[in-house]
């Protein structure tokens, strides 16, 4: 039974140099947090020869690394989401390039160098050379919606 005790502190060494080394595959530093804990539960296993109590100690600092470690690793690594291209382009204004006809599925629009087929926001015919604004976008078909007719001008 001594032997026993005397490999606990390794198997809990094993243990978290397994979960750190699994980390590095996974995101959001879930299995680091496990495997710090069971590092430093570890060296507790040395002074407290009971298993419930390392176990006691193990999930202590496994709270207190998620409470209080976590959040800063988060916001180190997760520095704020960019928009992607496909987000930047809603809300942009652009130009009709063929008649936007939603039932008979036609209508292109111009936006830079980039040709997108595109859809009314509210099923109505826009004309070719109207200015419009990018609403969504699904797969690649953009929804729009008319700001500038032409013929109003």
């Amino acid at each position: 039974m001594d032997n026993f005790f005397l490999s606990m502190p390794l198997l809990w060494l094993f243990i978290g140099i397994i979960m750190l080394i699994a980390e590095i595959f996974t995101p959001g530093f879930v299995l680091g947090l496990i495997g710090v804990a069971a590092v430093l539960t570890s060296i507790v296993s040395l002074i407290f020869k009971n298993t419930y109590m390392q176990l006691f100690f193990f999930g202590v600092f496994l709270v207190l690394l998620a409470v209080f470690v976590r959040p800063i690793f988060v916001k180190f690594f997760f520095k704020g989401s960019k928009k992607s291209n496909v987000d930047a382009l809603i809300g942009k204004e652009c130009i009709v390039t063929e008649d936007i006809n939603s039932s008979k599925g036609t209508g292109y629009i111009k936006i830079g160098a980039d040709y997108l087929k595109a859809i009314s926001s509210n099923n109505e015919i826009i004309r070719k050379g109207s200015v419009v604004r990018i609403e969504s976008l699904a797969g690649i078909t953009v929804t729009v919606s008319l700001l500038e007719n032409p013929n109003d001008k």
